[in-house]
């Protein structure tokens, strides 16, 4: 399955179309008003944002690439830097499909800015954390699916070959676990999943900006 000459396996194509199926079908996400969120509790959302940038992109981003792992001197390995195992893992991605990098990047750049930022707000928080909600409380409801949204961030790297990037995608579960909960804590605070997918694009294209350059790409693509 893996040797399809799309970027990824038509597993995880059918994953991205119907994702967001139960959420649709089931009605039980919560939109209303864009703005409305944003007027009538813009110091909740700006303590989350806060909260959730420091945690993805401080801490468990910046700190953890540029102190953590050279302190460690694990900063040159893809087993242990998930920004190096992504990059081997988009490296992958063109050997295996025969694709330019140019192409991967913008399969992987709407992937990342188009339809994770809506898709995976909408079943996690949308779907998943609402059908917890309905018989737990919020911190145990958040919990449990930022449980399960922190594994599914890991499960990118199972298309890698082997020997499978542990400590990278250890790293990366934990950044996509903290920050789910918090995003659970925030959803349950505003009712909305506007602001949770405006944070969600934001962290993202942030994360690009900030991504340590890609070391590994070969000179010929």
């Amino acid at each position: 399955m893996e040797s399809t000459v799309l970027p990824w396996a038509p597993f995880l194509i059918l994953y991205a179309l119907t994702l967001p199926a139960a959420p649709l079908l089931a009605h039980t996400y919560r939109f209303g008003d864009f703005s409305a969120p944003f007027l009538e509790q813009p110091g909740q959302i700006a303590l989350f944002s806060a909260l959730i940038l420091t945690w993805e992109l401080g801490i468990a981003g910046l700190w953890l690439e540029k102190r953590l792992l050279p302190y460690w001197k694990k900063q040159s390995s893809p087993m242990w830097s998930p920004a190096l195992a992504m990059e081997t893992l988009l490296a992958s991605t063109r050997q295996r499909s025969r694709l330019s990098a140019k192409a991967v990047e913008t399969w992987y750049g709407f992937y990342y800015l188009a339809w994770a930022p809506i898709c995976e707000e909408l079943f996690f928080w949308g779907y998943l954390y609402p059908v917890l909600r309905e018989g737990n409380g919020p911190v145990t409801s958040s919990l449990i699916a930022a449980f399960f949204f922190g594994i599914r961030h890991g499960l990118h790297f199972l298309y890698l070959p082997r020997p499978f990037p542990w400590p990278a995608a250890g790293f990366i579960v934990g950044s996509a676990a903290g920050a789910g909960f918090l995003n659970g804590l925030l959803y349950e605070a505003v009712g909305s999943l506007w602001p949770l997918i405006l944070l969600h694009l934001i962290s993202n294209l942030l994360s690009l900006t900030l991504r340590p350059p890609a070391t590994q790409r070969s000179s010929n693509d």
